[in-house]
């Protein structure tokens, strides 16, 4: 193969002509374009933006893109028309260069490439980080993604660039990392040896790392490596003026010459040889890492759930300890193949181990997340059956029933989940889901009180950190949003700031979605507050948070929130033509679900979307529309009858015929809900 070498204003290309083979897309370090077999010159794709709008389009996770968020990530300083031209001409050079099979349009406004044509690099170490093939995934890791890429007629592409360098960086160390502790506790330390190795030269000042380094290459015999390893750092620290190695790296590298001249003849170790770790050892320390429910510990357990599997592959706890995890990664990137693995290694759990618990519970959360709630109501069951002393089977439970009737619509689940919720939490006093999901459901149904009892006992626990097993968080943002509906505004701005400080940077899967939730919230209080500049800051702010997370569950929700939140600051404004961008855009993202994950979570469903759009049309004065809205919500699973008499922006309509016929029927559902709250168990679970 020979390639054909552009250098372009920003990097070196290394491109070569397509042909109906497949496209490899490298992306990852320095771009490289291929077609496996093929050899040849690729023309007129060697400009640095048409190279980044392929990039961002290929890259992970791969999905529908709008062409309205292409046109503002690459194009924003240009109006719509010649914004559009510039994104066409791109597209043309792109279908021009790797055939016209490789870009596929669905309708006007969204389109995506071909996964049967384009295999991308980075598309490609997700994948295998999933799988728990980290080696693999590291081969495939050559450096940052596109190296030396840089649009300064771009911003918003920059950042999510940057964003993105650092994501898969992360990732990266986080695999290296992950084999290094798997070598060092297995005592082979030739293996860590090679995997410090690599892990320095993705961060090479951490001296953590070095020391371990050290301490491997001088217990394999390697004094030589040693010594050069350190000194390489000590000279890239005095040429950055960064001062000398760390004390700990000193002391360290000086007991290793003072062991190599005082043993020499000995050739003895310096480091004590652990004996290697057993499938039971490589399990704990898997459901450890676990139980922490952060995206970097996640990836650490998958290593060692899959280094467990290797030593005994019919560990069934480390299968079902993977399926687990896979299953509730869903929520940080909401990937089809994730459930679907799941379920497969739950599935293997069981037939290894047919009297397990723990399967049977994540079966049903699994099956719940793919919709097939039959299937997940038979899980539960089956896993209540085996244990009905274990609150994570009763939570899942109930999960499936909240969901059949957010998902589908179907009435009497919200009041079904109520006795497992009860029974979780008196298992659990701990249990922050349940409390919030109980919390969440009453407030669906009208039950404010209910809904405060949850989730003040889950602030209480969240501040205080007492969990039993699993570290959960949410507990400030929902009670946050809460006072919020009930219009109590000033603690509702306390708690959600609060939220947003404690959750933006934090290590957990729920983190992003609940960081732009509280922005959200607090637009809405800058809006009803009539601080319009306030409101435009924070719904920009939640948006910046969406389109950087595309792939959280249910952030497509919190997407259209809050894009109708810029257009409500923005009729306000009397700004007309970006109130109408907004609320379009708000629009097509609800009804094509493109671009975001629109799965159900707590707080972001169909029926509260429905909600967001006719409080929106209601401020705008469009009472036909908001009331055409309210049907919709309460057709959705929304039976909010309180919100209906405490909003401004519906009671207004009191008195209205319609109006009043709606507000009867969710007084009925109210009252068949407010009824499975009756009894002592809710009183005894908090």
């Amino acid at each position: 193969m020979n390639p054909t070498i552009r250098r372009t204003r920003s990097q070196i290309v290394t491109l070569i002509v397509p042909s109906p083979s497949m496209i490899e897309l490298r992306i990852l370090g320095a771009l490289e374009i291929r077609v496996r077999g093929n050899d040849g010159f690729v023309p007129d794709l060697t400009q640095a933006k048409q190279l980044a709008v392929l990039t961002y389009l290929a890259a992970p996770p791969r999905r529908l893109h709008r062409r309205d968020t292409l046109l503002a990530l690459f194009w924003p300083d240009l109006d719509q028309q010649h914004a559009r031209g510039a994104l066409r001409k791109s597209l043309h050079h792109i279908r021009a260069a790797l055939g016209d099979e490789v870009l596929k349009g669905h309708g006007n406004e969204t389109l995506e490439l071909s996964s049967e044509r384009l295999w991308c690099d980075a598309a490609e170490f997700e994948h295998a980080l999933s799988c728990g093939q980290l080696a693999n995934a590291l081969e495939l890791y050559r450096g940052d993604l596109l190296d030396g890429l840089y649009l300064a007629d771009a911003p918003a592409f920059e950042h999510w660039l940057d964003a993105e360098r650092a994501h898969l960086r992360e990732r990266a160390l986080i695999a290296v990392r992950t084999l290094v502790g798997v070598g060092r506790e297995s005592g082979d330390d030739a293996e860590t040896a090679r995997w410090t190795r690599r892990a320095l030269e993705l961060d090479p000042y951490d001296e953590k790392m070095l020391r371990q380094l050290i301490a491997s290459l001088d217990q394999i015999g390697d004094y030589a490596g040693a010594i050069s390893s350190y000194e390489a750092l000590a000279r890239r620290l005095a040429e950055d003026d960064e001062g000398e190695p760390e004390d700990e790296t000193r002391g360290l590298i000086e007991q290793v010459r003072s062991n190599r001249a005082t043993t020499s003849s000995q050739n003895g170790p310096t480091a004590h040889i652990k004996a290697p770790l057993s499938a039971d050892d490589c399990y704990a320390k898997g459901r450890r890492l676990f139980n922490e429910f952060g995206p970097t510990a996640f990836a650490a357990a998958e290593g060692w759930f899959n280094r467990a599997i290797e030593l005994d592959p019919n560990h069934g706890l480390a299968y079902s300890g993977l399926g687990c995890l896979l299953a509730f990664r869903f929520i940080h990137r909401a990937r089809r193949e994730d459930l679907d693995r799941s379920v497969l290694l739950l599935q293997r759990a069981l037939e290894l181990d047919p009297d397990a618990v723990e399967p049977h519970a994540w079966l049903c959360y699994a099956y719940t997340r793919l919709d097939l709630f039959e299937e997940a109501m038979t899980a539960g069951a089956r896993a209540i059956e085996a244990d009905s002393r274990n609150p994570l089977a009763h939570f899942f439970h109930a999960f499936a029933f909240v969901a059949r009737e957010g998902r589908r619509y179907e009435p009497g689940g919200y009041a079904m989940a109520v006795p497992h919720l009860r029974r979780a939490l008196e298992l659990d006093s701990t249990m922050i889901p349940a409390m919030g999901m109980l919390g969440t459901i009453c407030a669906l149904n009208g039950c404010y009180e209910g809904a405060r009892v949850m989730l003040d006992r889950a602030v209480a626990i969240e501040e205080a950190g007492r969990f039993r097993d699993v570290r959960f968080l949410g507990g400030l943002l929902m009670r946050g949003m809460q006072h919020l509906q009930e219009n109590q505004l000033e603690t509702s701005r306390d708690m959600l700031l609060r939220a947003t400080e404690r959750y933006a940077e934090a290590e957990h899967v729920y983190c992003k979605v609940y960081t732009a939730t509280a922005h959200c919230g607090l637009g809405e209080i800058a809006v009803q507050r009539g601080l319009y500049d306030d409101a435009l800051a924070a719904y920009g702010r939640a948006l910046d948070v969406a389109a950087a997370n595309p792939e959280k569950l249910g952030m497509g929700f919190l997407a259209v929130r809050a894009r109708l939140g810029l257009a409500t600051a923005f009729n306000a404004l009397r700004m007309q033509r970006d109130e109408r961008r907004e609320l379009a855009a708000a629009t097509d993202l609800l009804e094509q679900r493109a671009e975001y994950d629109f799965g159900w979570f707590a707080g972001v469903c169909d029926g509260l979307a429905a909600i967001d759009f006719a409080r929106f049309h209601s401020r705008a004065g469009r009472p036909a529309d908001a009331m055409a809205y309210l049907r919709r919500a309460a057709a959705s699973g929304w039976n909010d009858k309180q919100s209906l008499e405490m909003d401004q922006c519906f009671a207004r309509y009191a008195g209205i015929a319609e109006f009043e016929v709606l507000r009867a029927e969710l007084t009925r559902r109210c009252s068949a809900f407010q009824e499975s709250l009756v009894g002592p168990a809710i009183e005894a679970s908090t």
